[in-house]
């Protein structure tokens, strides 16, 4: 490991990209309180921004580690995760999100938790439904980067591994 940083340090180009992304580790992590309301009523202004701040900040990080080929697939991921952690986190009374960011081994790994009664589930909403489809852009999104998501045990935590390095084929 020192060598490969001495070697970062004398000449960054002489190291190929992926081998810097599989040998850096990186995290960031954010809770977010969600007002509460009831189920039907809107998100609040204030809410409702929370999935643009993050959407920033994993554009910024996105850049930071040089992934910004991710940028366009994931940010929608994140929309989608993030969009229904805010919406059911507040059902009933006040809630919180949490989102993390990780990067190691070559995988970055995104998990949005929220504290909402609620279960995600993959839907299969009518042609009349204006909402129910975010996990099936999330499934085919992460399908076609090459990785996989799912949901913890009791489906609190959404979660998502992509390589970093572009899927085969």
């Amino acid at each position: 490991m020192t060598q490969m940083i001495k070697q970062m340090a004398a000449s960054p180009e002489a190291v190929p990209p992926e081998e810097r992304l599989r040998r850096t580790a990186d995290w960031w992590a954010c809770v977010i309180a969600v007002e509460g309301r009831s189920a039907g009523e809107p998100l609040s202004q204030v809410d409702a921004r929370w999935v643009g701040q993050v959407r920033r900040i994993v554009t910024a990080r996105l850049r930071l580690l040089g992934l910004i080929r991710l940028q366009d697939d994931l940010l929608l991921i994140v929309s989608e995760v993030m969009t229904n952690a805010v919406t059911h986190a507040g059902y009933g009374g006040p809630g919180s999100v949490t989102f993390v960011q990780r990067l190691a081994g070559g995988r970055l790994r995104i998990e949005v938790s929220d504290t909402g009664r609620g279960r995600p589930e993959i839907k299969a909403p009518s042609t009349t439904e204006e909402s129910g489809r975010g996990l099936h852009l999330v499934d085919n999104l992460t399908d076609e980067l090459g990785g996989r998501w799912g949901f913890d045990p009791d489906h609190r935590t959404t979660w998502i591994d992509l390589p970093t390095a572009p899927a085969a084929g």
